[in-house]
Protein backbone atom coordinates (compact mmCIF):
# COMPACT_ATOMS: atom_id res chain seq x y z
CA UNK A 1 0.00 0.00 0.00
CA UNK A 2 0.70 3.30 -0.71
CA UNK A 3 3.22 5.36 2.23
CA UNK A 4 1.14 7.96 3.86
CA UNK A 5 3.19 11.18 3.44
CA UNK A 6 4.08 13.12 7.03
CA UNK A 7 3.40 16.62 6.96
CA UNK A 8 6.47 19.12 7.61
CA UNK A 9 7.60 19.12 11.21
CA UNK A 10 7.15 15.89 11.45
CA UNK A 11 3.29 15.72 12.94
CA UNK A 12 1.25 12.53 12.44
CA UNK A 13 -1.34 12.63 10.23
CA UNK A 14 -5.22 12.83 11.39
CA UNK A 15 -7.70 10.18 11.13
CA UNK A 16 -10.69 11.50 9.78
CA UNK A 17 -12.50 10.75 13.43
CA UNK A 18 -9.34 12.65 14.72
CA UNK A 19 -9.83 15.55 12.54
CA UNK A 20 -13.89 15.56 13.35
CA UNK A 21 -12.99 16.02 16.96
CA UNK A 22 -11.10 18.38 16.93
CA UNK A 23 -12.29 20.57 14.46
CA UNK A 24 -15.88 20.22 16.31
CA UNK A 25 -14.18 20.78 19.88
CA UNK A 26 -15.51 19.50 23.17
CA UNK A 27 -19.26 21.20 22.99
CA UNK A 28 -19.74 18.07 19.84
CA UNK A 29 -20.14 15.54 22.41
CA UNK A 30 -22.63 17.48 24.55
CA UNK A 31 -25.83 16.66 21.89
CA UNK A 32 -24.60 13.12 21.92
CA UNK A 33 -24.61 13.18 25.73
CA UNK A 34 -27.98 14.55 26.03
CA UNK A 35 -29.69 12.53 23.65
CA UNK A 36 -28.57 9.24 25.63
CA UNK A 37 -30.01 10.39 28.79
CA UNK A 38 -33.61 10.41 29.64
CA UNK A 39 -36.25 12.74 29.18
CA UNK A 40 -38.02 14.42 32.39
CA UNK A 41 -41.11 12.97 31.61
CA UNK A 42 -39.19 9.54 31.10
CA UNK A 43 -37.61 10.29 34.59
CA UNK A 44 -41.08 10.75 36.22
CA UNK A 45 -42.41 7.77 35.12
CA UNK A 46 -39.64 5.28 36.03
CA UNK A 47 -39.53 7.22 39.53
CA UNK A 48 -43.41 6.59 39.95
CA UNK A 49 -43.78 9.78 39.95
CA UNK A 50 -47.71 9.52 39.24
CA UNK A 51 -47.94 8.04 42.95
CA UNK A 52 -45.99 10.54 44.26
CA UNK A 53 -47.98 13.15 42.55
CA UNK A 54 -51.06 12.23 44.23
CA UNK A 55 -49.15 12.08 47.49
CA UNK A 56 -47.99 16.14 47.18
CA UNK A 57 -51.45 17.14 46.02
CA UNK A 58 -52.76 15.47 49.14
CA UNK A 59 -50.55 17.26 51.53
CA UNK A 60 -51.71 20.29 50.10
CA UNK A 61 -55.50 19.84 51.60
CA UNK A 62 -57.10 18.51 48.55
CA UNK A 63 -58.56 15.50 48.16
CA UNK A 64 -57.17 13.65 45.34
CA UNK A 65 -59.54 10.63 44.79
CA UNK A 66 -61.50 12.07 42.50
CA UNK A 67 -58.81 14.05 40.31
CA UNK A 68 -57.70 13.22 36.83
CA UNK A 69 -53.99 13.14 35.90
CA UNK A 70 -54.53 16.63 34.14
CA UNK A 71 -55.95 18.18 37.32
CA UNK A 72 -53.44 17.16 39.46
CA UNK A 73 -50.66 18.78 37.08
CA UNK A 74 -52.59 21.85 37.49
CA UNK A 75 -53.14 21.88 41.35
CA UNK A 76 -49.19 21.53 41.72
CA UNK A 77 -48.63 23.64 38.33
CA UNK A 78 -50.45 26.41 40.63
CA UNK A 79 -49.14 25.92 44.07
CA UNK A 80 -45.48 26.37 42.61
CA UNK A 81 -46.52 29.14 40.10
CA UNK A 82 -48.07 31.66 43.04
CA UNK A 83 -45.20 30.23 45.81
CA UNK A 84 -43.79 33.21 48.10
CA UNK A 85 -40.09 33.40 47.96
CA UNK A 86 -39.81 34.41 51.56
CA UNK A 87 -37.66 32.10 54.33
CA UNK A 88 -35.38 32.97 56.26
CA UNK A 89 -32.70 30.92 54.13
CA UNK A 90 -34.16 32.37 50.73
CA UNK A 91 -30.90 34.71 49.84
CA UNK A 92 -28.93 31.06 50.07
CA UNK A 93 -31.14 29.65 47.80
CA UNK A 94 -31.31 32.75 45.18
CA UNK A 95 -27.34 32.73 45.31
CA UNK A 96 -27.16 28.96 44.81
CA UNK A 97 -29.33 29.46 41.39
CA UNK A 98 -27.39 32.46 40.42
CA UNK A 99 -24.91 30.04 40.35
CA UNK A 100 -26.32 27.05 38.35
CA UNK A 101 -26.06 25.89 34.81
CA UNK A 102 -26.30 28.37 32.33
CA UNK A 103 -28.91 27.21 30.46
CA UNK A 104 -31.15 27.58 33.50
CA UNK A 105 -29.27 30.29 35.18
CA UNK A 106 -29.24 32.76 32.41
CA UNK A 107 -33.17 31.70 31.65
CA UNK A 108 -35.06 33.72 33.93
CA UNK A 109 -38.42 31.47 33.36
CA UNK A 110 -36.16 28.62 34.59
CA UNK A 111 -34.12 29.92 36.87
CA UNK A 112 -37.71 31.45 38.46
CA UNK A 113 -38.32 27.66 38.63
CA UNK A 114 -35.90 26.27 40.29
CA UNK A 115 -36.20 29.01 42.92
CA UNK A 116 -39.26 28.03 43.72
CA UNK A 117 -38.79 24.49 43.75
CA UNK A 118 -36.41 24.70 46.12
CA UNK A 119 -38.61 26.59 48.25
CA UNK A 120 -41.36 24.55 47.79
CA UNK A 121 -39.32 21.97 48.95
CA UNK A 122 -37.95 23.08 52.40
CA UNK A 123 -41.03 24.20 53.16
CA UNK A 124 -42.90 21.08 52.39
CA UNK A 125 -40.32 19.30 54.41
CA UNK A 126 -39.80 21.90 57.30
CA UNK A 127 -36.26 21.57 56.25
CA UNK A 128 -33.59 24.45 56.17
CA UNK A 129 -31.73 24.47 52.55
CA UNK A 130 -28.89 22.61 51.53
CA UNK A 131 -26.37 24.05 49.33
CA UNK A 132 -25.53 22.01 46.30
CA UNK A 133 -29.34 20.75 45.92
CA UNK A 134 -29.38 23.55 42.98
CA UNK A 135 -27.76 21.29 40.87
CA UNK A 136 -29.85 18.50 40.77
CA UNK A 137 -33.00 20.13 40.04
CA UNK A 138 -30.88 22.27 37.36
CA UNK A 139 -30.41 18.84 35.81
CA UNK A 140 -34.07 17.87 35.47
CA UNK A 141 -34.97 21.29 34.09
CA UNK A 142 -32.57 20.79 31.01
CA UNK A 143 -34.01 17.50 30.33
CA UNK A 144 -37.54 18.67 30.22
CA UNK A 145 -39.20 18.65 26.69
CA UNK A 146 -42.71 19.16 27.93
CA UNK A 147 -42.96 23.33 29.19
CA UNK A 148 -46.30 23.34 30.19
CA UNK A 149 -45.52 20.65 33.14
CA UNK A 150 -42.22 21.06 33.64
CA UNK A 151 -42.16 22.61 37.15
CA UNK A 152 -44.00 19.66 38.34
CA UNK A 153 -42.32 16.99 36.46
CA UNK A 154 -39.06 18.64 38.06
CA UNK A 155 -40.77 18.71 41.72
CA UNK A 156 -41.52 15.57 41.63
CA UNK A 157 -38.64 13.72 40.29
CA UNK A 158 -36.05 15.95 42.56
CA UNK A 159 -38.46 14.70 45.79
CA UNK A 160 -37.95 10.82 44.61
CA UNK A 161 -34.67 11.26 43.66
CA UNK A 162 -33.79 12.87 47.39
CA UNK A 163 -35.90 10.70 49.23
CA UNK A 164 -34.38 7.47 47.79
CA UNK A 165 -30.74 8.40 47.31
CA UNK A 166 -30.36 11.48 49.81
CA UNK A 167 -32.98 10.50 52.85
CA UNK A 168 -31.22 12.38 55.28
CA UNK A 169 -30.55 15.58 53.71
CA UNK A 170 -33.66 17.03 54.84
CA UNK A 171 -33.58 15.65 58.84
CA UNK A 172 -32.09 17.09 61.70
CA UNK A 173 -30.06 19.90 61.92
CA UNK A 174 -27.53 20.90 59.31
CA UNK A 175 -24.23 19.29 61.70
CA UNK A 176 -26.62 16.33 62.08
CA UNK A 177 -27.18 15.91 58.19
CA UNK A 178 -23.72 16.54 57.58
CA UNK A 179 -22.11 14.14 60.18
CA UNK A 180 -24.73 11.59 58.67
CA UNK A 181 -23.70 12.52 54.90
CA UNK A 182 -19.89 11.69 55.89
CA UNK A 183 -20.88 8.35 57.99
CA UNK A 184 -22.37 7.11 55.14
CA UNK A 185 -19.74 7.85 52.75
CA UNK A 186 -17.36 6.23 55.19
CA UNK A 187 -19.27 3.16 54.74
CA UNK A 188 -19.29 3.26 51.02
CA UNK A 189 -15.49 3.96 50.52
CA UNK A 190 -14.91 1.25 52.91
CA UNK A 191 -16.88 -1.36 50.94
CA UNK A 192 -15.99 -0.21 47.38
CA UNK A 193 -12.38 0.78 47.74
CA UNK A 194 -11.03 -0.30 50.81
CA UNK A 195 -7.53 0.17 50.59
CA UNK A 196 -7.83 3.38 48.97
CA UNK A 197 -10.17 4.88 51.47
CA UNK A 198 -7.39 3.50 54.38
CA UNK A 199 -4.88 5.22 52.86
CA UNK A 200 -6.69 8.70 52.34
CA UNK A 201 -7.40 7.86 56.58
CA UNK A 202 -3.99 7.99 57.31
CA UNK A 203 -2.63 10.93 55.19
CA UNK A 204 -6.15 12.74 56.94
CA UNK A 205 -8.17 13.31 54.14
CA UNK A 206 -11.71 11.73 55.55
CA UNK A 207 -14.80 13.05 54.51
CA UNK A 208 -15.21 15.46 57.48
Amino acid sequence: PAAVETPAGGDQPQSEADAAATSSGPEAVVPATIASMPTLEQLFVRLDGLDRLRVEVDQLGDATEDLTDGELFARMESKLAGLALDRDDQDLISGDCDRSRSEVARDPLSRGVLERILTFYCYRFQCGYKQGLHEIVAVCLCLSSQPARRATHAYVCFVQIMERLMPCISMGTDKQTFSAMCTQFRLLGNFHSPKLFCLLDEGGIIPD
